[in-house]
């Protein structure tokens, strides 16, 4: 299947769940969150994953993926992929295989920083 092919399954997908009544709009974005994201891990892994360790970035910045490398933080990967929204995340949520791990962008900013590790896929947003 292609990328392309994939998205617009996600697309019907998310339609589908918004639009069943049975849930409510937050258990609604979550349940497309979660389809964007297995559709998203499913695309790397049938074009082939990447030669390389990376990190994959969702949100407003210039690059979607960087290397990753085992000293890599999580804000020298912010700074490496270009943040380019005109604020501060409001959330910042890192994806690991199958558990979610939120992290407050205050403490981020105040020093308080994430050991990444590869794969790693990073949300940031103001609607997580």
């Amino acid at each position: 299947m292609n990328p392309s092919r994939i998205a617009l399954t996600l697309v019907a997908l998310a339609t589908l769940i918004l639009s069943s009544g049975c849930v409510t709009k937050a258990s609604a974005r979550a349940q497309a969150q979660k389809a964007y994201l297995a559709g998203t891990q499913d695309a790397i892994a049938r074009l082939g994953g990447a030669r390389e360790p990376i990190i994959t970035f969702s949100g407003q910045v210039q690059r979607q993926t960087i290397p990753w490398t085992p000293d890599l933080t999580l804000a020298n990967a912010i700074i490496a992929a270009g943040y380019s929204a005109n604020t501060d995340p409001e959330r910042i949520v890192i994806h690991r295989q199958t558990q979610q791990i939120h992290i407050d962008p205050n403490d981020l900013l105040a020093g308080k920083d994430f050991i990444l590790q590869p794969g790693d896929l990073i949300i940031l947003g103001d609607n997580l």
